[in-house]
C-alpha cells in the first residue's frame, strides 16, 4: 500500500527542462484529450489549451510562425552581411575619392572597424547613413551605390517587421513565462486528477493522455563539474568559453536571460577556436536545445552588442 501522503503531493514542483520539451509535453496532453473527445474533460481541455496558447500560440499556426521566423532571421543575416561586404568592399574608392575633401568621415566617422562590429542595435543607422551619402556624392563615387545599399536596407527592415511581428504574437518575457508555467503545471495536476477519477476503476488508463517521457532529464554523475544552471555574463565586444563539461549523449540548454541583447554560439573543437560558419543569434529571452553532438567540444558565446553586457544560463538536460 502506498502511504497517503504520495497522492497530495504535486509531481511538477520542480521541472528542469526548457520552454521546448514543455510545449511538446502540453502538445501531446491537448491532442489525446481532443481525440479522446470525452465530454466530462471538456472543461480540462478549454483550460490547458488557454494556457498553452498564451506561452506559445494557437497549435495549429505555431509550426507556420516558426517557419517564418526562422526565414526572417535567415534574411536578416544575409543583408546583414551583403551590406557589410558593400561597405567593406568601396571603403578604399571612398578613401580615393573623398580624404582629401574631408567627406571620408562621413561614410567611416570611427574608421571601417565600425562596420565589422555593426550589431543589430546599429545596423540600420549605419544602412542609412551608407545609403543617403553614397546618393550626396553619387557622382564623385562614379557608381550608383546608394540603391544598392537602399535594397539592402529595405529588405533588412522588412525581415526586422516580420521577426518583431512572429515574436511579439507568442513571446513572453522570462517572468511572466516562469509565472505561466507555474499556472501550466497546476492545471496539469489538476487534468492529472480529472482523469484519474474519471477513470477510477481503471486509473492506469490515465497515462495515455501524458507521455512524461518529455520531461525527463538525464541523470548526471558526480563527477560532472560545474553547478546547474550555470550563469554566464558576456561583456560588450567579448567572445566567451564556459567551463561546461558534456559528454556526446547529452543536450544543453541555452537560455539568453538577458533583457536587449543577443547573443551569438557556435561549436568548436578548441577553446579559442574561430567560427567555421556563421554564429547562431539567440534573442534575449529565448532559448535553444542544443545537442552536443552538433558543437564539438566547447560552447562559445559571442556578444556582438558594443554597450550591453548579455548574460545566458546553461543547463545539460
Amino acid at each position: 500500500m502506498k502511504q497517503f501522503k504520495s497522492y497530495a503531493q504535486k509531481p511538477f514542483s520542480y521541472i528542469l527542462v526548457g520552454k521546448e520539451k514543455i510545449r511538446k509535453f502540453g502538445e501531446y496532453h491537448i491532442i489525446a484529450l481532443e481525440k479522446a473527445g470525452i465530454a466530462e474533460f471538456a472543461a480540462i481541455l478549454a483550460a490547458i489549451k488557454s494556457l498553452y496558447n498564451i506561452m506559445f500560440g494557437n497549435i495549429t499556426s505555431r509550426d507556420q510562425m516558426e517557419a517564418q521566423r526562422q526565414a526572417a532571421t535567415i534574411q536578416l543575416n544575409q543583408k546583414a552581411d551583403e551590406f557589410k561586404t558593400l561597405a567593406i568592399e568601396i571603403e578604399p574608392l571612398v578613401e580615393y575619392k573623398l580624404k582629401k575633401s574631408g567627406f571620408y568621415e562621413e561614410f567611416y566617422p570611427h574608421g571601417a572597424s565600425e562596420i565589422h562590429k555593426m550589431t543589430q542595435a546599429n545596423a540600420l543607422t549605419l544602412m542609412f547613413r551608407f545609403e543617403n551619402f553614397s546618393l550626396t556624392h553619387e557622382t564623385a563615387l562614379g557608381t550608383p551605390y546608394s540603391d544598392k545599399f537602399k535594397a539592402i536596407r529595405l529588405g533588412y527592415e522588412d525581415a526586422v517587421n516580420t521577426q518583431k511581428g512572429l515574436i511579439g504574437s507568442v513571446k513572453l518575457n522570462i517572468p511572466e513565462f516562469e509565472a505561466a508555467k507555474v499556472e501550466f503545471f497546476d492545471q496539469i495536476y489538476k487534468n492529472i486528477l480529472t482523469i484519474a477519477a474519471y477513470y477510477y476503476k481503471t486509473p492506469e488508463k490515465m497515462l495515455a493522455f501524458f507521455d512524461e517521457s518529455i520531461l525527463e532529464v538525464r541523470k548526471h554523475t558526480a563527477d560532472d563539474e560545474g553547478e546547474q544552471p550555470l550563469l554566464v555574463e558576456i561583456p560588450p565586444l567579448t567572445t566567451k568559453t564556459p567551463n561546461l563539461i558534456y559528454s556526446v549523449t547529452d543536450t544543453i540548454l541555452l537560455s539568453n536571460v538577458s533583457t536587449d541583447t543577443s547573443i551569438f554560439y557556435y561549436g568548436a573543437n578548441t577553446p579559442d577556436e574561430a567560427p567555421k560558419t556563421a554564429p547562431i543569434e539567440l534573442f534575449a529571452g529565448d532559448e535553444v536545445e542544443i545537442p552536443a553532438t552538433d558543437l564539438g567540444k566547447y560552447l562559445i558565446l559571442v556578444n556582438k552588442d558594443t554597450v550591453n553586457t548579455a548574460e545566458v544560463e546553461i543547463m545539460l538536460v
